[in-house]
């Protein structure tokens, strides 16, 4: 962006701070905010749509959504169980804390309002979209203070301290802490009532199904090796000594190769061998599974299944290797292919 178009954005801000009342001030503000929006997407339209506009919903539905941070609090499945209900709970009593005493603030009331409007937008934010829970503990802490002075025995040293900063009647513990008490409650029941439900199995997840897949020996691959393997394989194979290419990795910047990598596994993919000569792949990668543990699943993700317990189909060769990973060769795709890779030191 240029210099001066970025001072002419700017220049509604630095104004604000020598408007007159509260509205103008808020107008000025406002208009450096679009100012600075419009801009952005002129010079910039390609982040127009932020940084996931560009999965299709294939990857939305299979990959995406199973991203913890990247859905609702309510559609988590293990939302209960997880340490993200404590967070949550502790941020939902700083904020009911700040919401109630700016109803009852006097003094302050424009400063407790002001920080109540962001503490509520911050918990309804984090509860719809679990990614924007990290910047909400920001709003929340002068709620959690305040809970915590108000709990504070009077015959504590720490609480006569804070006693004698505040000149000021404030609520009662029990008055702070009621509303945040009351919407955890209401989560907590809505969940075990209405549970989220259950993600279903895809092929990827019995490619994947090795916990740590970099915990194994890092391999010396054959130089031009192009590794195909779900995208957590894909990120441990990034640690080899020699340089590794992959299809795949955990980021979106890596959408198009997710994608192929889910259609590979998917039992309704009826050319998976495509997908390794469109991606120009050499070697294949799974976990290491034993098969009793698939006899359920086996016929519903067979593809999945045989290389997961060493019984690829033709165009696929096992490299001896030992470890969490069962490593294949395409032999048709040449080259590198023809070598297998060797344990690291």
């Amino acid at each position: 962006m240029r210099p001066g178009m970025a001072g002419h954005s700017l220049r509604p801000t630095l104004v604000s701070a020598t408007a007159g009342s509260w509205r103008i001030r808020a107008a000025f503000l406002l208009a450096g905010a679009f100012a600075t929006a419009a801009l952005l997407v002129l010079f910039f339209p390609q982040c127009s749509g932020g940084p996931l506009a560009g999965l299709s919903d294939y990857v939305r539905d299979n990959w995406l959504s199973r991203v913890g941070q990247e859905h609702s609090a309510f559609l988590s499945p293990d939302f209960l169980s997880s340490g993200r209900f404590a967070r949550f709970s502790l941020a939902i009593l700083g904020a009911a804390a700040t919401c109630s005493l700016a109803l009852f603030d006097t003094s302050r009331r424009r400063t407790w309002i002001v920080l109540a409007l962001f503490s509520t937008v911050g918990l309804l934010l984090g509860l719809l979209y679990l990614r924007y829970f990290r910047f909400f503990p920001l709003f929340v802490a002068p709620g959690l203070a305040l809970l915590i002075y108000q709990g504070l025995p009077a015959r504590l040293a720490l609480g006569r301290y804070f006693g004698t900063k505040s000149n000021d009647e404030l609520p009662g513990v029990s008055v702070l802490a009621a509303p945040g008490v009351a919407i955890i409650a209401i989560l907590f029941v809505g969940h075990l009532v209405w549970p989220p439900r259950e993600t279903k199995l895809l092929g990827i997840d019995i490619a994947k199904a090795c916990e740590k897949a970099g915990a194994g020996p890092h391999f010396v691959w054959p130089d031009g090796a192009r590794l195909f393997a779900p995208p957590n394989i894909g990120a441990a194979g990034l640690g080899s000594p020699v340089g590794l290419d992959v299809v795949a990795v955990p980021f979106h910047t890596s959408a198009k190769g997710i994608e192929r990598v889910l259609r590979f596994f998917d039992p309704a993919t009826p050319d998976p061998a495509r997908l390794l000569d469109e991606t120009k792949a050499t070697h294949v990668a799974v976990c290491r599974v034993e098969e009793r543990t698939l006899r359920s699943v086996e016929a519903q993700f067979p593809l999945a299944s045989r290389l997961a317990t060493g019984k690829p189909p033709d165009w696929l060769a096992e490299c001896p290797v030992a470890g969490p990973l069962r490593i294949y060769r395409y032999s048709a795709a040449g080259g590198p292919s023809g070598q297998c890779p060797v344990a690291g030191q």
